[in-house]
């Protein structure tokens, strides 16, 4: 169980848009299909700020396919945004028979896309296909294949290697959205599959044109209600201020992700609204004690006393709220920092700091961001704080895969990252802090006090207990500073005024079948 106008530059845009991003309808794309007086809208267009690599739950990690997953898959169970609560899915109901096993009873009306009908046998392929799948492999970790047990038809028993409370919050996640195991098996390979998705969702694959737009269609067996939309088009616009004024102009009707000069923009717009939700995202710096200097907390805390973080943070990113650790207010296990855990800019105190660690001289720090405006951004306001105590740091901006290269090599000596927590529970943080996982090993951290409360938390099925270790943990990590906290972020999204029932996902993964017209 260790893993964000003038005319003229707006004509200019236009134009840019129209004919370098897909601006003229291709042959059978719904989206042709305009819309004049007196017709009804059948097609909604998302602006997508990534292509996807594959349409495959557990062989992805990124936001722009798993936002294309949550339209043609369905999980066991679902959380409700609104509520928060863990609500049926592809389940209708569930009891745990022991602390190590879940009994979960099935729909029988639901069907895949290529007509087949979903059973239990299509959960177990799921779980253990996942099982052996790097991309997700932190989320079936928990889940012991061996214990996965076919009751009959429409039950099964998922078990777990371990006492492992927040199984269902795991349940939330992506990578466990069930696929057909005899259309993966028909495909001949996962990514033959990964370009053809066969699930159970609201929407079904037609078409993927590459480098432009995934086509989806209303799936009329959905077992569920209907979406009022027929045709759902994600369309790939990777630059922020395209998206944007396409979202303007109406060519999409929903886009997210976008930098802060675009939320102003659209902010003015009279067709668009800005929706804002609080995130599990926290953005941080990274500290690898690998590297001397950091290895010592005082130096760490020095860093982080340098700073006005709030200031700055809020002017790089623009949104969101200043971090107080490295758990977002939108979980549950969150606690708010004390009076002593403030860090409050104190520039004296963070020269005391040093000098105590025997650094009062200052040494050198290499700061690497990827290319990111506002991670630049922040990354030069650091590096002018840390000179004021002698630190002095080479900002290196970098394409984003060779940055994830480097860090995952443990070759960084502090870097910008954003951190998304996979679901409502602090078990997910395990993998960032407790050494053994990825995340700590990026930043060489090692805390044995830290290390137990996780495993503490991890097996600890009392609620109250449970929530007594992550405040601990919170407490302590606050303490240890093997991060510098920056930022939470907001998830943003800019609507057409015409539309509503936006879905505010905090990992972005807005369900589109619930959209509809004002």
């Amino acid at each position: 169980m260790k893993s964000h106008l003038r005319i003229l530059a707006l004509m200019l845009a236009m134009v840019l848009l129209l004919s370098a991003c897909g601006g003229s309808p291709q042959e059978g794309d719904p989206s042709a299909e305009n819309t004049g007086d007196g017709e009804v809208k059948d097609t909604l267009v998302i602006g997508n700020y990534a292509e996807p690599t594959v349409l495959d739950p557990p062989n992805q990690n990124m936001v722009p396919a798993a936002l294309v997953n949550v339209q043609i898959y369905d999980g066991l169970v679902r959380q409700d945004n609104e509520t928060g609560e863990i609500v049926p899915s592809l389940a209708t109901s569930w009891e745990y028979v022991d602390d190590y096993t879940i009994r979960f009873h099935l729909r029988d009306d639901v069907y895949f896309h290529d007509g087949s009908k979903m059973t239990a046998e299509d959960v177990k392929f799921t779980f253990d296909r996942g099982a052996t799948c790097s991309q997700k492999s932190m989320i079936f970790e928990p889940f012991d294949p061996a214990k996965t047990r076919i009751v009959d038809e429409y039950t099964i028993e998922l078990g777990t290697k371990d006492v492992f409370p927040a199984a269902l919050s795991y349940l939330t996640n992506n990578g466990t959205l069930i696929v057909s195991k005899s259309a993966v098996e028909a495909a001949g390979s996962d990514d033959a599959y990964g370009r053809q998705p066969v699930g159970t969702g609201a929407y079904k694959f037609v078409d993927w044109i590459a480098g432009d737009r995934i086509i989806l269609e209303r799936n009329e067996e959905y077992w569920g209600e209907l979406p009022e939309f027929k045709n759902l088009i994600i369309r790939t616009i990777a630059d922020d201020t395209t998206r944007a004024l396409a979202l303007e102009s109406g060519e999409v009707d929903i886009a997210y992700n976008f930098a802060p000069a675009q939320v102003d923009m659209l902010k003015n717009s009279e067709v668009v609204d800005v929706v804002s939700a609080p995130s599990y995202t926290t953005n941080y710096c990274g500290l690898n004690s690998a590297y001397e200097p950091l290895s010592d907390k005082r130096v760490r805390q020095a860093l982080r006393y340098a700073v006005d973080m709030d200031t700055i943070s809020e002017i790089a990113f623009a949104s969101g709220l200043p971090a107080d650790g490295p758990v977002t207010p939108a979980l549950s296990c969150y606690v708010p920092a004390g009076e002593d855990q403030q860090y409050e800019q104190d520039v004296e105190k963070a020269k005391q700091l040093l000098a105590e660690a025997g650094y009062a001289d200052g040494f050198d720090l290499i700061l690497s961001c990827n290319e990111s405006q506002a991670r630049i951004s922040l990354a030069q306001m650091l590096a002018n704080a840390w000179k004021e105590i002698g630190v002095n740091t080479e900002v290196r901006s970098m394409e984003f895969s060779a940055q994830l290269n480097e860090i995952y090599n443990g070759e960084s000596q502090a870097f910008l990252l954003g951190f998304v927590a996979g679901g409502n529970d602090g078990e997910f943080y395990r993998a960032m802090f407790q050494a053994g996982n990825d995340g700590a090993d990026w930043i060489n951290y090692d805390n044995p006090e830290v290390n137990e409360l996780f495993d503490l938390a991890s097996k600890e099925m009392d609620a109250e207990l449970r929530a007594g270790y992550y405040t601990e943990l919170q407490t302590l990590l606050r303490d240890e500073m093997p991060w510098l906290w920056v930022r939470f972020a907001d998830n943003i999204w800019g609507i057409s005024k015409d539309l509503t029932g936006l879905d505010l996902d905090p990992e972005w993964y807005s369900e589109y079948r619930f959209i509809t017209s004002k």
